[in-house]
């Protein structure tokens, strides 16, 4: 669950997944989200898809529920940009059968794609991260590793890299940026859960998604504190790597 967020609308994240793994008892579970980029790609992080023993299973499109099932699809092919977490955490999943997109992308069920960034475009202000991530409650000093079904959303600013460089031992100017609470006595952003889903900014009233939920890596049990900020991979930086493999 998104710390400090609120419940997405019907129809707002069209091109949000999520990706499923089979567990011991032959369910399915949330591992990670991800984002539509075109009818036959999703762009996730690597981390979210390295693990041999924890493979990608299924991806449900369509829903705000992850659990419900809408639209699902198969991993038929994985690219992953690199293994190392300080060159990159940002990976491609080519999909079978191709998503359908809905006209209006309006409403339960809405599939679509996202825009990407052009090469080098650099952001900054308020970005809205999204996810099914675990919940969590700061204050507590406890985590808890249940899963909401709903999907929800927080708005977040970006922060210079000079403070991210700061807390975070893997964060490198150039293939990542960070987030960080709007207000200091206020936990807010991404959690377990959350990775490989996306970081929206709007561009002319058109959604851009400008990173990907890499982690929140300094204390892994206090999401979203100020000390502590999310760190995204930043798709700008990836573009020439997106078109060589995925063609656009």
């Amino acid at each position: 669950m998104i710390i400090a967020g609120y419940r997405a609308l019907a129809g707002l994240f069209p091109w949000m997944v999520s990706l499923q793994v089979k567990t011991s008892q032959s369910n399915w579970a949330h591992l990670c989200g991800g984002s539509i980029i075109s009818p036959d790609w999703v762009i996730t992080a690597a981390h979210c898809v390295e693990d041999p023993d924890q493979p990608i299973g299924r991806i449900n499109a369509g829903s705000l529920v992850w659990n419900h099932e809408v639209s699902i699809h198969y991993p038929v092919k994985i690219i992953i940009h690199s293994t190392s977490r300080e060159m990159s955490d940002i990976a491609l999943i080519k999909v079978s059968p191709s998503f359908v997109f809905t006209e209006g992308n309006e409403g339960e069920g809405a599939i679509g794609a996202v825009c990407l960034p052009s090469p080098l475009e650099q952001f900054d202000g308020t970005v809205t991260v999204s996810g099914w991530g675990s919940v969590y409650d700061p204050g507590s000093g406890a985590e808890f590793n249940i899963y909401p079904r709903e999907l929800y959303a927080a708005n977040v600013p970006i922060i210079d890299d000079e403070i991210c460089e700061q807390y975070s031992y893997y964060f490198k100017p150039g293939p990542y940026l960070c987030t960080s609470p709007s207000r200091s006595e206020l936990a807010q952003g991404a959690c377990f859960g959350d990775s490989g889903g996306p970081l929206i900014g709007l561009v002319n009233q058109k959604a851009i998604l400008i990173g990907i939920v890499s982690g929140a890596n300094t204390i892994p049990q206090r999401c979203g504190e100020t000390n502590n900020p999310a760190v995204f991979s930043k798709v700008s930086s990836f573009r020439k790597w997106i078109k060589l493999h995925a063609g656009f």
